[in-house]
């Protein structure tokens, strides 16, 4: 009779799928307990028992954004300013809790500015791209104000030879040009003068591109001069950043005060350390801004997956924290990770020889080995336990 090694395996699969089984549930979604009917033994004989995940399956849905519920960790919010008629509006908006790209941010941002203004701001106000070097962000504020006229700011009234005019453009939402093109054609509607009469246009005043308004009249006939006052009641004057009941001259350039959107971080809980952006700078419309740090989007850059029933697992840096598999996130936010490594990592679990195995936690983790949200997903995971067995055999 003589000794023979022989070996042996024994697959099983760890599912936090409560349907499937999965118990203790943390509220996150990270850590379940699954208990066995009928016992993993591993007889005591066992030679280098080893546990190994051969497969796992993991949703990449691990917030990098977050909002109240989170506690002290919550940076989705940012404000947005803009005109409406004579009115400057700043809102403080939020984008939803969730794991996002740089692109998906941009959108959502995009998505907030709209809902918020109802729609009138109905273009992307804002984009988000890597800087050229790729390490940073490049933010770019889109939006340049529309102009809304109503019966209640349509009005204006215009000086030419020894006539005066009191004209109303009609009802609508405008860009500065659009304006511009306006009230020369009702002038020229509604009068006898067939050139234009007032030119307007972005200038940028205050070292910001395209963000006030120019106004100059320039309509001469080589003897008389033109000029433009905007009544006190329903002048359209404040609308465009200028003031109703003052005339203004031919061949002056006056600049209005006020300028387009623009994009702060300057708030509680802000969305701009993750994008890279200093929170007291405002980001004013049309300059692109690179961010003054690295963005923290990647909060995390690995999962690990944590089993009770190895002694130490895995050795991460100078600790052992029963880490059985790293997981490289390689797909997009919300796409599934699965994982088939060529050579496993390998824990020894020689304790467990002679023990019977009912019983075993696996808990999700970020590189930083805090609980990883699956924001509602479930995961798994395929794991094997190998050893020798010693056996005799009759020669």
């Amino acid at each position: 009779m003589v000794k023979k090694l022989v070996q042996r395996e024994i697959s099983f699969i760890v599912d936090s799928n409560e349907a499937s089984g999965a118990l203790e549930k943390t509220a996150d979604g990270s850590a379940f307990t699954v208990q066995l009917d009928q016992p993993i033994f591993i007889p005591s004989n066992a030679i280098n028992p080893t546990l190994d995940i051969e497969e796992s399956a993991v949703w990449f849905t691990t917030p990098n954004i977050y909002d109240a519920s989170d506690g002290t960790k919550q940076n989705n919010r940012f404000n947005f300013f803009y005109n409406r008629k004579e009115n400057r509006i700043g809102l403080n908006l939020i984008i939803p809790r969730g794991v996002y790209s740089l692109s998906d941010i941009e959108v959502e941002m995009n998505k907030a500015i709209r809902e918020a203004t109802d729609n009138f701001v109905n273009i992307d106000a804002v984009s988000l791209v890597p800087s050229p070097d790729g390490g940073r962000v490049n933010l770019q504020v889109l939006y340049l104000t529309r102009y809304e006229i109503d019966a209640t700011n349509s009005d204006f009234t215009i000086f030419y030879g020894a006539s005066t005019t009191t004209l109303s453009i009609p009802t609508g939402i405008y860009t500065i040009n659009e304006l511009e093109t306006q009230i020369n054609d009702t002038i020229k509607a509604n009068t006898s003068i067939s050139i234009d009469f007032i030119k307007l246009g972005p200038i940028n005043p205050f070292g910001f591109d395209q963000s006030a308004n120019l106004m100059t009249i320039i309509w001469t006939n080589g003897v008389d001069v033109g000029s433009i006052q905007f009544p006190i009641i329903n002048g359209i004057g404040p609308t465009i950043g200028f003031v109703n009941g003052q005339t203004y001259l031919f061949g002056i350039d006056y600049i209005s005060n006020q300028i387009s959107g623009v994009i702060s971080f300057n708030t509680i809980n802000s969305l701009g350390g993750v994008l890279g952006f200093d929170g007291d700078v405002p980001y004013y419309a049309t300059i692109v801004y690179t961010g003054t740090t690295i963005p923290r989007i990647n909060a995390y850059n690995f999962y690990l997956l944590r089993m009770d029933i190895v002694d130490k697992g895995i050795r991460f840096n100078n600790n052992f924290s029963h880490i059985v598999e790293v997981i490289l996130i390689d797909v997009e936010p919300g796409q599934q990770i699965l994982t088939r490594p060529v050579h496993p990592p390998t824990s020894e679990v020689q304790h467990l020889s002679g023990r019977p195995i009912n019983r075993i936690r696996v808990e999700l983790l970020k590189d930083d080995l805090t609980p990883a949200d699956t924001g509602g997903e479930n995961y798994y995971a395929r794991v094997a336990i190998k050893y020798w067995e010693p056996i005799d055999i009759n020669l």
